[in-house]
């Protein structure tokens, strides 16, 4: 599932989020020591800068607890903290994946 955001181009100086990274999405400003709030993983789909905003397309999966489905709504208000860039994990994948066809 995709989920559309958007963020002041102030805050994701802080933040520096960028395509496949994945995050933490939550209700809670502290998702890491409010455990019993509504949270999930996504991965950033893509990112588009606008004039004083960036826009941020997550992609969840469908199998998200309602209590965090219903902080998707037009104005609802998410907390992303950043857990990991995959850019380089994907690139060993697939350079691993190519060794069969090098001699």
């Amino acid at each position: 599932m995709e989920v559309n955001t958007s963020m002041p181009m102030a805050l994701n100086r802080e933040v520096k989020l960028s395509e496949r990274d994945i995050v933490l999405l939550s209700r809670s400003n502290d998702p890491l020591n409010e455990a019993d709030e509504p949270h999930c993983l996504a991965r950033v789909d893509r990112t588009t800068r606008k004039k004083d905003a960036i826009e941020v397309t997550y992609r969840i999966s469908r199998e998200v607890k309602a209590a965090f489905l219903q902080c998707l709504v037009p104005n609802g208000e998410i907390n992303a903290l950043k857990i990991a860039d995959m850019t380089t994990t994907q690139r060993e994948f697939a350079a691993l994946s190519s060794l069969e066809y090098y001699e």
